[in-house]
């Protein structure tokens, strides 16, 4: 949802009325609904792929994750009532591979091998192959959500999660150095994971833990440097371009590479119509390219691009080996058929309709709504019938400062990604595209273009797999989820925030420094709203921006049907979310207001 604020005082007192009966317009039509999942256009077999669905990310081995042990507690930290109080989903009673495996929704079982890859390639038993199950997350962890009403309860397919996935990666981070500190701790831990081997392989055991305790420190001293520590990001928030380019920093293997705190936290964007768009991300830096074969089926090139470097920063593993090798391509844990299995399946999805179960908006109200939306809104939301999947979208880029109505709402997430720069270690000397004759790499680049070099080897090193999407496509045969649990080299430091926000000012016209508008359809179950997810209702969101509140709760699955929102209530899976510190000024990262 774009940043563009239509209200002003002299609407203020009507929007309480108005913000219920807008959301028909917004994509929430009335259906008979019930209890249970919205009928959003997947067969139930479609569900349970996208919920466990492999794609190539590799967090933990899987028998590491069953016996971890919370930091000071003998209770197992992988439990779906711990997972739950941190926002994941468990699984229903007809998730045979969840239930049997002990995943949450979202998180999946990589089994593919670990042939040419670095970081995950441990060894810690005797015998052990290269296809050991490692635990990732897929789109499922961040896209999914339940949303409640008294003892009405829908699942929203697609929708933002209410997952804290920073805490997640802290208190996993703890267990396992708990484990490697605490010799009983880790004396359960080795009998759990080795069990009638743990006396020959305890050593073996240790060493991998140890290199996977050492991984952990390296990604958390990028994303959360001691120097500048990093906001909390609570329930519903993850700065994923901030983790997915300090992986870059990472994978690239460059020696002392600069930190680049990941502090610019965005709520979960929502995924129906996606496949629609010309431009997607929040300031729609990444393009959809599309491939119509003669069979009239679509390859998504953008979409395989973009999930691929999301799959980089979420635990995904890639070898970026020198010297360069040029087709051959990188290593790389990335599973490109079922991304592009996911992308089809996403293309499908339609937006959430407003429950039957809910109260019913009155149409009187849903007209005011209409008459407001079309005078303030719609230059910028287009309309698009609910069950539009075809109509493309072009998106609408408004810039943060610059033009006659600039957005002007938190600019860090776009500045980041225009701004972070990194050492550029193995990439040194590759073709900045990594095909060509073009320019290439010296000591320093810019990372937001390094992922694009990653993200290009690590596709050209899947030419199989990528030759049977095409092949598949070509033919009209069916593309499905397999969820078988079978710059200049003067630089020595990352820029200041002051230093990187002046740059930003100064360039306000880059075409990266734009929030995106889109189609408003199924907006009423994406709450909270802006970019950033720093208003907690509809209501608040067409209130004059200083009339917001400054802080409310997340977390709660309850929702408020005549703000449109969830309530700010308190619970054991709640955050306080702050949008200034206590001396009054914006939180970076954080803010609602206009300057």
């Amino acid at each position: 949802m774009t940043d563009i604020l239509p209200a002003t005082g002299r609407r203020g007192a009507a929007l309480l009325a108005t913000a219920m009966g807008a959301t028909l317009l917004l994509g929430a039509c009335m259906t008979k609904g019930d209890k249970g999942p919205l009928t959003q256009g997947w067969t139930r077999a479609e569900q349970l792929a996208w919920y466990h669905g492999d794609q190539g990310s590799r967090l933990i081995p899987h028998a590491w994750l069953m016996a971890l042990e919370e930091k000071g507690s003998q209770a197992k930290f992988f439990t779906f009532d711990r997972m739950a109080a941190l926002g994941y989903l468990p699984p229903d009673a007809d998730d045979s591979d969840g239930l049997k495996y002990g995943l949450p929704i979202g998180f999946a079982l990589n089994t593919r091998g670990d042939d040419g890859l670095i970081r995950s390639r441990l060894r810690w038993k005797s015998g052990q192959g290269a296809k050991e199950p490692w635990v990732g997350m897929n789109c499922a962890a961040c896209h999914t959500n339940e949303i409640r009403h008294g003892d009405a309860v829908v699942r929203v397919e697609g929708g933002p999660g209410m997952t804290d996935f920073q805490t997640f990666i802290e208190e996993l981070d703890l267990a396992a150095e708990a484990t490697l500190a605490d010799p009983a701790k880790f004396d359960r831990f080795a009998a759990a994971v080795l069990g009638a081997g743990a006396a020959r392989d305890k050593d073996l055991l240790r060493g991998a833990l140890k290199n996977f305790v050492a991984w952990e420190a390296q990604v958390k001293a990028l994303n959360d440097p001691p120097d500048r520590p990093t906001s909390r990001y609570g329930h519903g928030r993850l700065d994923a371009v901030g983790h997915i380019l300090n992986k870059v920093a990472l994978i690239n293997q460059a020696q002392d590479p600069f930190t680049g705190a990941a502090d610019a936290p965005v709520s979960y964007p929502f995924l129906w119509n996606i496949a629609q768009h010309d431009k997607v991300q929040w300031n729609g830096f990444a393009p959809n390219r599309k491939f119509k074969l003669p069979s009239g089926d679509i390859v998504d090139v953008g979409g395989l691009g973009r999930n691929t470097g999301e799959v980089i920063g979420v635990f995904g593993d890639v070898n970026i080996s020198t010297p360069y090798p040029g087709l051959d391509g990188y290593a790389s844990s990335v599973n490109v058929t079922n991304l592009d299995a996911m992308e089809v399946q996403v293309a499908k999805l339609l937006p959430p309709a407003w429950p039957g179960s809910f109260p019913k908006p009155d149409a009187a109200l849903a007209e005011r709504g209409r008459i407001l939306f079309a005078e303030e809104c719609v230059s910028c939301h287009a309309i698009l019938a609910p069950d539009d999947l075809d109509t493309d979208i072009k998106a609408v880029l408004t810039p943060i400062w610059a033009g006659p109505r600039p957005v002007g709402t938190d600019p860090w997430m776009a500045c980041n990604t225009m701004t972070i720069r990194n050492r550029t270690g193995n990439l040194k000397d590759v073709p900045e595209g990594y095909f060509g004759s073009g320019p290439k790499y010296g000591a320093v680049g810019s990372s937001r273009q390094m992922l694009v070099t990653s993200v290009a080897g690590s596709l050209s090193g899947k030419k199989l797999e990528l030759a049977e999407v095409f092949a598949k496509a070509g033919l009209g045969l069916p593309r499905r989820i397999d969820f078988s649990l079978v710059a200049p080299g003067s630089e020595t430091a990352q820029k200041t925030a002051a230093q990187r926000l002046a740059i930003c000012m100064a360039e306000m016209n880059d075409p990266l420094l734009v929030y995106k508008a889109r189609p408003l359809n199924g907006i009423w179950a994406t709450a909270p709203y802006l970019h950033n997810g720093s208003v907690r209702s509809l209501y608040e969101l067409l209130l004059p921006p200083a009339q917001r509140a400054a802080s409310f709760t997340v977390g709660s699955k309850q929702f408020d049907p005549v703000k449109v929102g969830f309530v700010d209530a308190t619970g054991s899976a709640s955050f306080r979310f702050s949008t200034t510190d206590t001396q009054g000024r914006p939180i970076p990262g954080n803010s609602n207001m206009r300057p």
